[in-house]
């Protein structure tokens, strides 16, 4: 973040809960249990501000170029995200929902948050396979609003997310449908 240009206000937070996790195992001497689990919710509070300074240094950036393209694909796949560049934008794709279900699942959440806070630039459209009958289509946008629900939940802003209300993608054959994440800024079309 600091190599593209974060600011000491947006560092300084990263800072700072980074000597948190440094002074947490000095308050528990005595008890490795509380000490793990005090060390891990530091970390994930360092990860995601660090993130998120990547993302607005990124942002500031201005249009993402190939080499952009490939860092939001690079950071999909280390989540354990399958992602695609098209002309409309990189599309992220993540399995959010179990069966019919509409209870998004934490583990995409976390993941999809990942790449949006370290890759800010642009709105979001989020869309979930499915169906084109009635029901099939009512399923996908009641689960596409959902995981805006769930993202927005995660701290990405909630004026940078929209859920389709058109018809739904269908998932490729043979295959679960997924939830869709489109990030325009990041397809050649926007370049």
């Amino acid at each position: 973040a600091r190599s593209l240009g974060a600011t000491d206000a947006e560092a300084r937070p990263v800072e700072a809960l980074l000597a948190a996790y440094d002074a947490v195992p000095a308050a528990h001497a005595r008890d490795a249990d509380a000490r793990a689990m005090d060390l891990l919710t530091a970390a994930d509070a360092a990860r995601r501000a660090a993130e998120t300074a990547l993302g607005e240094a990124r942002a500031r950036l201005g249009a993402p170029g190939p080499e952009a393209v490939a860092a939001l694909a690079e950071t999909a796949h280390l989540v354990g995200l399958e992602a695609q560049a098209s002309e409309r934008g990189v599309l992220v794709y993540a399995a959010a929902f179990r069966g019919t279900s509409t209870v998004v699942e934490a583990g995409a959440v976390g993941a999809l948050a990942t790449v949006l806070r370290a890759h800010a630039t642009g709105p979001v459209l989020v869309t979930h396979e499915g169906s084109s009958d009635a029901a099939g289509a009512r399923l996908a946008r009641t689960r596409g609003a959902r995981l805006v629900q769930a993202l927005v939940a995660a701290g990405i802003p909630a004026a940078r997310l929209s859920a389709s209300a058109g018809e739904p993608p269908a998932p490729p054959e043979g295959a679960a449908p997924r939830a869709v994440v489109g990030l325009a800024a990041y397809g050649s079309a926007a370049r």
